[in-house]
């Protein structure tokens, strides 16, 4: 049985990234990032064994560990610059809003 440090650190390299994966080139809703969150909250609660809110909150910032939407914005932001910064003549006249979803 691992500790929860070994746990959490496992969590912040492996599982979110995975669960971040690509995300940063969808538009997302804030329906969509409390989704992405609810699944690392849940997560959580089941190490730490509790319900409470507030106690995930404090374990959250004792263990640094940051909510999906949050990191979801930072890499938009780079997403959208490295982007921006491409020199790919195809993607110069592309732009992020063109870009249809399904």
């Amino acid at each position: 049985m691992a500790s929860e440090e070994v746990v959490l650190q496992l969590l912040n390299s492996k599982c979110i990234p995975v669960l971040l994966y690509g995300l940063e080139a969808c538009p997302l809703l804030k329906s969509d990032l409390s989704s992405v969150d609810f699944v690392i909250v849940r997560f959580l609660m089941k190490l730490f064994n509790t319900t409470n809110v507030d106690i995930i909150n404090n374990c959250r910032q004792y263990f640094d560990v940051k909510l999906p939407s949050t990191l979801w914005s930072d890499r938009v932001r780079r997403f959208e610059k490295k982007f921006a910064e491409c020199d790919n003549i195809f993607l110069q006249n592309f732009s992020l809003n063109s870009i249809a979803y399904i």
